[in-house]
């Protein structure tokens, strides 16, 4: 058994309390000033590993303040290495252990939450789409495999750490790497409904509807992009998501369910959409460049980029090998984050009271008929944007008018596979590699539509 009290003290017993020994002189460049001892964690697969976290700030020093010790006690580390400590909130409130993978360690700061794949030898900054705000608690759910924290005021979040649990030698150590995917569950949407709202409502978007699908990369793959095809039990190829390959790192993107399939027969091009096709080919490519190095919303880009390609739109590539597709703000833990070195929302970065600003963006319910503009957790109102600036509507575009209500035979509106098991085939560069995917339709979940 551990103890820990608010002066400072740490203590351990190895007969049920009968006797205590004192380990509160062997913790190296803690200051005498009496920190709280607000964590202790017993490893899951070691006896003689535990991890001991304080806080400091009452005496003005924000500091984070984490131990770690691999010999019982008798000798403590600190394992702080990647943690901020020059801001007024980076002390820690809670420690830690995955228990698949006892490498994997989580810690939560007044300001986020940090993760680490070596045990505390470094840390990276875990929080895409988290704002800054203190947490509390974390803990891991063993079934789900999830990451729950609980933060002081901005409600629970859930991150999907499965990958993370099974990032072994392997895994991190070749140039591609695609990660088992969990069970996918095809869900129905909830009736949607009036909210009395107060001042400043705090609200973000859901995880979105579909398969999540995460890969991990060495390197950077050639062209920025690597494609996932998903194919059924005969073969045949359903649909082909792409997503980032700029770089090393963890990544996830997001399949609808929805089958990829070109419109039935070619339609006569009218004025305006011989117009269009030529914006297509010649401008979008330009206005994209642009974007990316303006520091547009990454993500809108990239499904912007998605749809132009797409047989939505005649099946004209814009883009080319210009567009890098993907869900952009996926998080990588053992990779520099793209999502704060150049801004979309003020999410990215710490905001004092996130709840006073503006609003994140209109809300979006990301279920099976969800619009293609909101895939992957893009928002519409940027995507719709980027449009703008290429100079044509994608109300105007077949696709875009099956969103609205008006598809016909000849732009009918998604089909959705059925539950059962498909196969995932990631394209990286010259590697592939396949996995099994698994599908459920959730009790009294909506029937696919043709």
């Amino acid at each position: 058994l551990f103890a820990g009290t608010d002066d400072g003290n740490v203590w351990m017993t190895h007969d049920d309390g009968a006797t205590w020994q004192d380990l509160t002189s062997r913790f190296p460049g803690l200051p005498a000033t009496e920190a709280y001892v607000t964590g202790i964690e017993p490893s899951h697969a070691d006896t003689l590993t535990f991890y001991v976290v304080f806080d400091n700030h009452r005496v003005n020093d924000p500091r984070p303040y984490l131990y770690g010790t691999h010999d019982g006690g008798r000798t403590f580390r600190l394992l702080t290495n990647g943690l901020p400590a020059d801001g007024p909130a980076d002390y820690l409130h809670v420690m830690r252990e995955d228990p698949r993978n006892p490498n994997l360690l989580f810690a939560g700061s007044s300001i986020g939450v940090y993760a680490s794949t070596d045990r505390g030898a470094t840390w990276t900054r875990f929080m895409t789409g988290l704002p800054s705000v203190p947490v509390f608690d974390l803990q891991i759910h063993t079934r789900e495999r999830e990451l729950v924290a609980a933060t002081h005021g901005r409600s629970l979040w859930i991150a999907d750490i499965g990958p993370l649990e099974d990032s072994d030698p392997r895994a991190l150590t070749a140039r591609s790497y695609l990660y088992e995917p969990r069970t996918a569950l095809q869900w129905t949407e909830p009736t949607a409904r009036g909210n009395a709202e107060g001042n400043s409502t705090f609200e973000t978007l859901n995880p979105p509807y579909g398969a999540l699908i995460t890969y991990r990369l060495g390197s950077a793959v050639p062209g920025g992009a690597v494609s996932i095809l998903v194919s059924n039990a005969a073969g045949e190829s359903l649909s082909t998501i792409r997503g980032p390959g700029d770089g090393p790192g963890v990544r996830s993107v997001v399949w609808n369910y929805q089958i990829s399939a070109p419109l039935p027969s070619p339609l006569p091009l009218s004025a305006s959409m011989r117009r269009d096709s030529v914006l297509r080919a010649v401008r979008a490519p330009a206005v994209i460049d642009s974007l990316r190095r303006a520091g547009f919303d990454p993500v809108a880009i990239t499904r912007a980029s998605e749809l132009i390609e797409s047989a939505q739109f005649g099946g004209a590539a814009a883009g080319g090998r210009n567009s890098r597709a993907g869900s952009g703000r996926g998080a990588r833990v053992d990779g520099a984050s793209t999502s704060c070195e150049r801004p979309s929302t003020q999410w990215d970065l710490f905001c004092a009271r996130p709840a006073e600003g503006p609003t994140q963006g209109p809300r979006s319910i990301q279920g099976p008929f969800t619009s293609p503009l909101v895939v992957n957790g893009a928002d519409p109102v940027n995507v719709l944007r980027v449009f703008d600036l290429i100079g044509f509507s994608y109300f105007n575009t077949p696709g875009g008018r099956a969103w609205l209500g008006s598809g016909n035979a000849a732009t009918p509106g998604p089909t959705l596979v059925a539950p059962g098991d498909y196969t995932l085939t990631l394209i990286a560069g010259s590697d592939t590699t396949t996995r099994r995917l698994h599908i459920e339709r959730a009790t009294g979940a909506m029937e696919s539509r043709p």
